[in-house]
């Protein structure tokens, strides 16, 4: 049952709230009281990653698929709080991690 004293925004004053503009729009962080410490922890964890853009390759289909099925498993891990903090769980940080090590094994990284 919905508390009478609380305040329900629909969706669309939701997306035209200023504040949800200046979010999206300026990527501003919420308020440290606003956000649960995990979703600051990961707020912050993300700051220190370089800008990224937007690349896209054609990989074989079993490696899409294992970077799906490690993608879901790792997420769930990290719900569950049983994957190591700083560890990737997402598509691109998995891919970003690997791409990483292999272009410094090369020596195109530096």
């Amino acid at each position: 049952m919905q508390n009478p004293s609380s305040k329900r925004k629909s969706l669309e004053d939701l997306i035209n709230d200023p504040e949800t503009q200046a979010f999206v729009h300026k990527q501003v962080i919420p308020r440290q009281s606003d956000i649960s410490t995990g979703q600051h922890s990961n707020i912050l964890t993300r700051q220190h990653v370089d800008e990224r853009i937007s690349v896209s390759v054609k990989v074989p289909k079993r490696i899409a698929d294992a970077l799906w099925h490690a993608m879901h498993d790792r997420t769930s891990e990290q719900k569950n709080k049983t994957l190591a903090p700083g560890e990737p769980y997402e598509k691109q940080d998995i891919v970003s991690q690997a791409l990483e090590r292999w272009l410094n094994d090369k020596g195109y990284l530096k």
